[in-house]
């Protein structure tokens, strides 16, 4: 009896071992070749999210209504990925831009709308949405989502989008 509960034992370890073994191996394949990273929007057999996180283990999604989802990186590599791209090939994108103390939320998210309008970078296929939320640690923060033309502009918007917002928050 013990002989059979002890191959059992072994058995469920040797399982969870391998699932273990193989969402490392995938995870490093992708360090190599990154097929996607956090803040790109991802849909995943079916499951679509934003890329909160890019693990060992698991890709951490957050869905359209705000939940965390979480698929093992071995269940990632099985099945299709398909990262949210416009027919003229650009990519939407979420950034978040701190309010400053002894600025009004409501001129910050003003001051964040304009930058993003200002910006050489601004995919024009995408809608934009720039909205107040709190932050992990409480803080309030600019939430704005939006498109570039394409992926390697990413970088230049967001950079571009924090210097006008800075600079427009100082004019005020």
């Amino acid at each position: 009896m013990i002989a059979w509960g002890a191959l059992a034992v072994l058995a469920l370890v040797v399982w969870i071992g391998s699932e273990v073994l193989r969402n490392l191996l995938v995870r490093l394949v992708w360090a190599l070749r990154m097929p996607f990273r956090s803040g790109d929007f991802v849909s995943i057999g079916g499951i679509g999210g934003k890329v909160e996180r890019v693990g060992w283990q698991a890709v951490q999604l957050r869905n359209s209504s705000g939940d965390l989802v979480f698929v093992a990186n071995c269940q990632i590599w099985q099945k299709p990925v398909v990262q949210t791209v416009a027919e003229s090939g650009s990519q939407g994108i979420e950034l978040h831009l701190p309010v400053y103390i002894d600025c009004d939320q409501i001129r910050a998210r003003l001051a964040a709308r304009e930058a993003v309008i200002l910006s050489p970078y601004l995919a024009l296929d995408r809608p934009i949405d720039v909205a107040l939320e709190l932050g992990a640690g409480g803080e309030a923060q600019v939430r704005v989502q939006a498109g570039v033309f394409d992926a390697s502009q990413r970088a230049l918007f967001e950079s571009s989008v924090i210097e006008s917002y800075r600079a427009i928050l100082v004019d005020l």
